[in-house]
């Protein structure tokens, strides 16, 4: 099963108002399990969500730990780029939001963990950008699998690689959406 990621902000309200006495998702966990219902996705899904305070150290752990879980496991990471990014932006505008947004783009079409786990939480969190924790989970779940497969197959031929691209990269609205897709395959 590839580890796949989808990004950005949702646009509209695509979701039913929740039953009485039945607990409410975060917009991101809502939007991410409508995602998950249009596609007919059949294996069990468990809703995570991570503070945009979270450690870049912390995330990477929380990551490691979900790439472990289980012998096979997709996540579906949900999180904003910069609201920052035009003078109309939810946040106002802020020069720095163009490159803090393409810095990330490349490292989402990259499959650059590194790069993702060197994102400066006080410049995400002045930007708006609220994605930055969960992208350094994807970040240490990567690193996980990669290093937990290579530590327990290295009497086997083949090595994990990641594929990684970009299918959307844009800013309507002064907002940064990013969606990408990381699978894992072996060469």
């Amino acid at each position: 099963m590839p580890l796949s990621v989808t990004l950005g902000r949702a646009a509209g309200s695509c979701v039913p108002a929740p039953a009485p006495n039945r607990p409410t998702l975060p917009l991101s966990l809502t939007v991410g399990a409508w995602l998950l219902g249009q596609t007919s996705w059949e294996g069990a899904v468990t809703g995570f969500g991570v503070s945009a305070t979270t450690s870049a150290a912390d995330a990477a752990r929380i990551g490691a730990e979900l790439a472990r879980s289980a012998e096979r496991v997709a996540l579906l990471v949900m999180g904003d780029s910069s609201a920052r990014r035009t003078v109309g932006a939810p946040g106002g505008f802020d020069s720095r939001a163009a490159a803090h947004d393409g810095a990330v783009a490349a490292a989402l079409a990259g499959g650059d963990a590194a790069a993702l786990l060197r994102l400066d939480p006080g410049l995400s969190r002045e930007l708006m950008a609220a994605g930055r924790a969960s992208w350094q989970v994807l970040a240490g779940a990567s690193l996980a699998v990669t290093t937990h497969d290579q530590d327990t197959t290295m009497s086997d031929t083949h090595t994990w690689s990641w594929t990684s691209r970009a299918e959307y990269v844009a800013a309507p609205y002064g907002v940064g959406y990013v969606v990408a897709v990381w699978e894992r395959g072996s060469s």
